[in-house]
């Protein structure tokens, strides 16, 4: 048998081959280790893209949503070539590479804050997201109780703080010490054409690292912080 065309290994490992000709060509192959090899690559590729297309296939609208926000962002952002290379590698494994997400929301008027894990899309390192527990905080102000700034606090193996303040129109987001590059975190509206990002940075003297935002305006975010 000659070697045979790119068809015929095509149609061999899609199985549409008749039994027949499929015997014939699984002894050329136990006799040839480059048409062997040619299967084995069809057959690589065929496994890739079909998780590819599972994978497209399962993005939730909130996860079409995130990921077309990022992309429209780098493509008006005037950011460095360092950075601007971070964000797109980011964009292109967005839920694979997130480590964990929260759902935020300030309200500045009746100083209301929120921080859960609800509602949030469909992430791989869902156990994460879910480490998160919300602390609220009493506070006064002028002799009265006011609602606090919402802080939320991981469970003791993920030891990330995450603090919300409507009335300073702040996120805060304080993680453990790694090594660099530190990971960077993505504060996307829902409803406003808006994307802010920070990277964590190193405060001499603290083992842990901080990112804050600021003038932040009122509305839902998700908060997604990139996995190392």
């Amino acid at each position: 048998m000659e070697h045979p065309a790119l068809a015929q290994v095509l149609q061999y490992v899609a199985g549409g081959m008749a039994e027949e000709d499929a015997y014939h060509f699984e002894s050329h192959l136990g006799r040839c280790p480059d048409c062997a090899a040619r299967v084995r690559a069809q057959r690589l590729l065929r496994e890739h893209r079909a998780s590819i297309f599972s994978a497209r296939r399962r993005l939730s609208p909130a996860e079409a949503h995130l990921q077309a926000r990022l992309r429209a962002f780098l493509g008006d952002a005037d950011l460095p070539s360092d950075l601007r290379k971070r964000l797109l590698r980011w964009s292109r494994s967005l839920f694979a590479s997130t480590q964990a997400a929260l759902r935020i929301g300030l309200e500045s008027a009746t100083r209301r804050a929120w921080i859960r894990a609800e509602d949030l899309p469909r992430l791989p390192h869902g156990r994460l997201r879910l480490a998160f527990e919300s602390v609220p905080q009493p506070m006064r102000i002028r002799g009265k109780d006011q609602s606090a700034p919402t802080v939320v606090e991981s469970r003791a193996q993920w030891p990330t703080r995450v603090v919300a303040d409507a009335a300073e129109g702040m996120v805060l987001v304080r993680h453990p010490r790694g090594q660099p590059p530190y990971p960077l975190i993505l504060l996307v509206s829902s409803s406003a054409e808006c994307v802010r990002f920070a990277e964590l940075a190193d405060i001499p003297g603290e083992p842990y690292l901080l990112a804050r935002f600021e003038d932040v305006p009122d509305g839902e975010y998700t908060l997604l912080l990139q996995g190392q």
